[in-house]
């Protein structure tokens, strides 16, 4: 909604900016995506209509497609899920938004090599957000290279020492690997995890 909201003054501002109209169009996608039942259909016209503009100024304009390939919804529709994000990826090969859809999607399915590719892409295009890197490691983790996993959430760790997201994957990875002394000696001796973990 914050994002939204900026994103929108950008577009009264200046409303010929494709690119501004694209972000929104993504912003409001993930509004109508987290929306309560009785505001998803004015979220969706609103993603639709910010698309539209999007696309009317700029014919190919990439947050404007992602958004648009992105706003139906994935579950039980997983193949023409597929074909949207990949139509948007073969024009635009690193939209990160198509990206990372791309690789949830390939991950919900199983495909676990494909989900890989995809996240691992955005992760090396966007290397300083916690978003991509602690996908990244449940990635690799679910691809049995836990040694890499480990190591991509220390990373992480080290970069956004507050994360909420981050610190779960961390602690989820450990926990479920055999490693529980070690989350359990986490949540009693580290800060940050009481912090952010306490109740």
């Amino acid at each position: 909604e914050q994002g939204a909201g900026f994103l929108r003054e950008a577009v009264t501002r200046a409303p010929d900016d494709a690119e501004a109209w694209g972000l929104l169009a993504l912003a409001l996608r993930n509004i109508a995506d987290y929306a309560p039942l009785d505001q998803i259909d004015s979220a969706t016209a609103a993603c639709q209509q910010a698309a539209a503009r999007a696309l009317s100024l700029e014919r190919d304009q990439p947050q404007a497609l992602a958004a648009l390939a992105l706003l139906p919804p994935m579950h039980g529709d997983w193949l023409a899920a597929e074909r949207r994000l990949r139509a948007v990826l073969a024009r635009h090969p690193d939209q990160l938004d198509a990206l990372s859809g791309l690789g949830l999607l390939m991950i919900s399915v199983g495909r676990m090599a494909d989900g890989t590719a995809a996240v691992a892409r955005a992760a090396q295009l966007e290397p300083l957000s916690p978003i991509y890197q602690y996908r990244r490691a449940y990635h690799l983790w679910f691809g049995g290279d836990l040694a890499a996993a480990d190591r991509t959430i220390d990373r992480a760790l080290q970069l956004w020492p507050r994360h909420p997201a981050v610190w779960y994957a961390k602690l989820l990875i450990r926990g479920t690997t055999g490693r529980e002394e070690t989350v359990l000696h986490m949540l009693d001796h580290d800060e940050q995890a009481e912090r952010i973990f306490s109740p």
